[in-house]
């Protein structure tokens, strides 16, 4: 909710142009899957294989949807304006969104089950420090109304 609540209150304020608003507008994936992970839990464990439920099968589906989303949103994000003169914070976002789509790739190896919980909540962390670099870098802060003097 209260991700939601960020992006409906920065969307006009946001300054992001061509490819990088569509990038913007991707970042509506990740409270959307968490509405939906609501909706379609895991198993116990989590399983990529084997017998699954419906359950499941629709938050396997939601996970690869959301970790390519989330990865292609943050590399586009990167090409906004406001990140040409901050090329470490390009990079960040640039080196992020790439992350996403590799770990979860990663993160298919039966050897690393036990670290899946590990790498999703590093992916977590990543994707609220570059929230953070989105507004500060992104989000036009309002100027004051100055009033006159009768």
């Amino acid at each position: 909710a209260l991700l939601s609540g960020f992006l409906f209150a920065a969307s006009p304020l946001a300054q992001v142009s061509g490819i990088s608003r569509l990038g913007f507008w991707l970042l509506w994936s990740v409270p959307a899957s968490f509405l939906l992970g609501a909706i379609a839990p895991c198993d116990a464990g989590c399983p990529i294989e084997g017998s699954m439920s419906i359950s499941q099968t629709l938050h396997n589906l939601i996970g690869t949807v959301v970790y390519f989303g989330m990865g292609i949103s943050l590399v586009l994000i990167a090409f906004a304006p406001g990140f040409n003169a901050l090329k470490s914070r390009r990079y960040f976002m640039l080196l992020t969104g790439v992350a996403f789509p590799l770990i979860f790739i990663v993160m298919l190896q039966p050897d690393l089950a036990p670290w899946r919980g590990l790498l999703q909540r590093l992916l977590d962390l990543a994707l609220a420090f570059s929230l953070i670099l989105i507004t500060w870098t992104l989000v036009a802060r309002p100027q004051p109304v100055r009033q006159g003097v009768a």
